[in-house]
């Protein structure tokens, strides 16, 4: 089948996003320990990242296993996710039983297989842009509003589960001992990945909806320091503050997500930690927030200025010099190639 002129080059960092950190149209990118300026179009991205795969009969019963572990308020709305990334294949069948060819047909099939879920990110970033200019301005006011609430916290699960580093780790995380494996031959993690982070993503959003009276937002100021990006975005700050990153899964959740240089977001939750009063950071906060975006990365940092990452260029530099660097930068390649 042709694959016409659709779009390959697919974001799993929101391009408008990182143009906060631009200054002329450039933003400081360390990738791997070099630094250099790139445009917002040419990172946090991967040619064909979005791409569906079709599912084998042993995918659709994993899934199926998955999703009924879920509330069973949710499984109807699993369930329709599973249509939509699926139903191009169906017509695809269709279209190659009735044995004519049609060009028109064979792109339209195509470009769905290539766009429906980067179409869906298009929608989720459309309807969160009123709120990340207003967070941009210190107003978190559209919070108490039951929209705004599960808008914004639909989009911010969003960010965090459509990252190419958090498909490294679900993909590793899948199935550690290898009993789906063994149990579904046909399965295949990554496929099913690339199905599941929109379900992942929608159940913590219903969660924290589902308990919306004990979850706070925060505005934060760093007026010293500036602050980073990179190509995980939003982090769960229990896993680097408790110290477990790598180690275990955090019971908790509150969120961290840089918007700007100078501004970022929290949301957490009253049962954890009270709502803070002081918003403004110090250097050495706000040094401590880069450091854990740093070690949530897989490969990029972002930065309006060259000198903010400095610091972490050095440590990057010490780590792929070693022999455990090398081993990393290895294993990251070969996940690149897996998820091509």
């Amino acid at each position: 089948m042709t694959r016409g002129n659709r779009k390959r080059w697919q974001h799993f960092v929101w391009r408008h996003y990182l143009t906060a950190w631009a200054i002329d149209g450039h933003v400081s990118c360390l990738h791997e320990g070099r630094m250099f300026p790139a445009a917002p179009r040419s990172i946090g991205a991967e040619q064909d990242f979005y791409r569906l795969q079709e599912l084998t009969a042993d995918d659709m019963r994993v899934i199926k296993f998955l999703s009924q572990r879920a509330d069973p308020r949710l499984q109807r709305s699993h369930s329709a996710w599973f249509t939509t990334f699926n139903i191009a294949f169906v017509t695809r069948r269709i279209y190659e039983a009735i044995g004519v060819e049609n060009a028109s047909m064979e792109h339209a099939i195509d470009e769905s297989i290539q766009s429906v879920e980067e179409d869906l990110h298009t929608d989720i970033e459309r309807s969160a842009l009123p709120y990340l200019r207003a967070l941009l301005d210190g107003d978190a006011s559209f919070f108490n509003s039951l929209v705004g609430y599960s808008d914004f916290l639909r989009f911010v699960s969003t960010q965090a589960f459509r990252t190419r580093a958090m498909q490294a780790k679900m993909i590793e995380a899948f199935d550690p001992d290898g009993l789906l494996k063994q149990r579904f031959p046909g399965f295949s993690p990554e496929r099913c990945w690339r199905i599941l982070r929109h379900p992942f993503a929608l159940n913590v959003t219903s969660s924290l909806v589902g308990d919306r009276a004990a979850w706070w937002i925060a505005v934060l100021r760093s007026p010293d320091q500036e602050l980073i990006t990179g190509d995980q975005p939003v982090i769960n700050l229990f896993a680097y503050e408790a110290g477990v990153a790598g180690s275990a899964v955090p019971e908790h959740l509150r969120y961290y997500y840089p918007i700007s240089p100078r501004r970022a977001v929290v949301v957490g939750c009253l049962r954890e930690s009270a709502r803070p009063a002081n918003t403004d950071l110090t250097a050495e906060e706000a040094m401590r927030l880069n450091g854990y975006i740093a070690r949530a990365s897989e490969k990029q940092l972002y930065a309006a200025s060259r000198e903010t990452l400095l610091p972490f260029q050095a440590n990057a530099r010490r780590v792929l010099s070693s022999s455990y660097g090398h081993a990393i930068e290895a294993a990251n390649e070969r996940t690149a190639e897996a998820i091509k």
